[in-house]
């Protein structure tokens, strides 16, 4: 349909303000005005009487690789059930680019097919993601980890002045290609024993820019300090920050609370946000669990390292007692996807071991590249950070593989949860006329009924139909405008 009108619903605008009910004309992509509902105001009215209506929704943990990812399902088919119009990839410091020929060799674990790619720099990916097409509106980080390969493969040294020069001058030339920003998972294994001095000096070589600085915390169990440290890469620099993966582990809730009450006192000059999902889960990897001291052996040596009986006996030592009720595998690499689904514990019953012996048998058949999901999410200090005005809200990473309906009738309770997921992250992240129902805007739009999404129209194409899929690649692809 060139041509529309969404008669009846209630309907959000996304920042925040009343619903009403009122009628949404759209022509040739593009949201034309607004009307009062009347029984005919275009050849194709969509009667959509009882629904809630809402801007597409903005996810901005969304996945680049895997079976869910971009280049899988291009049609974005699980982003178009959950209401998700637009996607930031790239929030765990890992993008498709820039890519290099140390960076293609560090990607292959994630994306197989990164040594046969047909391009280099952020810009040129974003050229090719064009002409094959995307499903839903796709925007990009420019990852420290990828970064950060073209330098070390990935693994190990601190890198030289010469070196931060150049990875400055390659971050400035991404975000001028279009990425929205850097992103830096500091609890990751690539990233974790990355000094703070120097992220600091890459951040102050690629100079002042406006576009957003993401990263997940070095230690989740130590969130005020964590926090302190990202806020010691900007000194008086006014920055825009996205504090990623913000579940409030229910041993370390009141850390969370207070790092949350840190990020309210200084965001008026340093514009800092923290996202975080409705879902009472957090999501962990491996080497999450593991002491600092095996960190220190690369995913190139763990294997080696565990078969050396003083360092296996010492790690049993460690995960002595541990308890694994809580964890359920939420990501495994390809030869072990049959395991995705099923608790820690389960597999140690299965294999006639302890909790320690599995899970060390388990970092060791993924090198390290395993995750999981935890349920030891305190709730209550969860839905205070939900109400917190600085949280955007997120559901696509967080993805546990069960029915959202629960979490999207949680989003849609309240005008202001919608704008946590609409309106927040694309002015957040400076996205141009979407993430809000106006005038002028393209026409991202998802309709609900009874709490799941009924239609979705990805600029204007009706990609979900009376809850029926229909692949489209409706997509447009999102560009960084800040640092041109």
């Amino acid at each position: 349909m060139d041509e529309f009108v969404l008669k009846g619903g209630l309907v959000h605008r996304g920042d925040g303000s009343e619903p009403q009910e009122i009628d949404i004309s759209v022509k040739k992509g593009k949201i034309i005005g607004f009307l009062k509902a009347t029984k005919k105001n275009s050849k194709n009215v969509l009667d959509v009487k009882g629904s809630v209506i809402t801007p597409g929704f903005v996810e901005v943990n969304a996945g680049a690789y895997g079976s869910r990812g971009i280049f899988e399902d291009p049609f974005g088919m699980h982003w178009i059930q959950k209401g998700i119009t637009s996607v930031i990839i790239g929030s765990d410091g890992v993008t498709p680019a820039p890519l290099f020929a140390r960076s293609a060799t560090f990607l292959q674990s994630e994306y197989p097919r990164a040594s046969n790619a047909d391009w280099q720099s952020m810009r040129e990916f974003l050229s090719v993601l064009e002409r094959r097409g995307t499903g839903v509106n796709v925007g990009t980080f420019a990852g420290y980890a990828t970064l950060r390969s073209a330098m070390t493969e990935g693994y190990g040294r601190d890198l030289t002045v010469g070196e931060i020069e150049s990875l400055g001058r390659t971050i400035s030339e991404s975000l001028k290609g279009g990425a929205f920003g850097v992103s830096f998972d500091l609890s990751g294994l690539y990233l974790n024993r990355v000094s703070s001095d120097e992220i600091f000096r890459v951040i102050n070589a690629t100079g002042k820019f406006k576009s957003v600085l993401a990263f997940h915390l070095r230690d989740e169990r130590r969130p005020v300090e964590s926090l302190a440290e990202i806020l010691s890469f900007f000194k008086a620099h006014a920055v825009n920050v996205e504090v990623s993966h913000f579940q409030p582990l229910t041993e370390f809730k009141d850390g969370y609370l207070n790092a949350a009450s840190e990020i309210e006192k200084i965001s008026a000059d340093k514009n800092i946000h923290f996202d975080i999902s409705p879902r009472p889960i957090a999501r962990i990897s491996i080497h999450d669990l593991f002491p600092v001291w095996i960190k220190e052996n690369t995913l190139r040596r763990f294997a080696e390292a565990m078969k050396e009986t003083h360092v296996r006996e010492r790690m049993l030592e460690a995960f002595a007692g541990f308890e694994a009720d809580t964890l359920t595998i939420a990501v495994a690499p390809k030869p072990l996807k049959f395991l995705e689904g099923k608790t820690v514990k389960d597999f140690a019953v299965n294999r006639g071991t302890s909790i320690a012996e599995a899970l060390l048998t388990l970092a060791t058949l993924s090198t390290m590249r395993m995750e999981f999901f935890s349920s030891a999410v305190d709730r209550e200090a969860l839905e205070q950070l939900l109400q917190n005005n600085h949280s955007i809200v997120t559901l696509d990473y967080w993805d546990a593989g069960e029915g959202s309906e629960p979490l999207l009738e949680k989003i849609l309770s309240s005008e202001k949860s919608i704008e946590k997921i609409t309106g927040a992250p694309a002015r957040k992240f400076g996205l141009q006329e979407r993430g809000f129902l106006k005038e002028g805007y393209y026409a991202d739009i998802a309709v609900f009924k009874d709490g799941k999404p009924f239609y979705v129209f990805v600029n204007g194409t009706a990609v979900l139909e009376a809850g029926i899929l229909h692949p489209e690649l409706a997509g447009r692809i999102l560009k960084n405008k800040s640092e041109k």
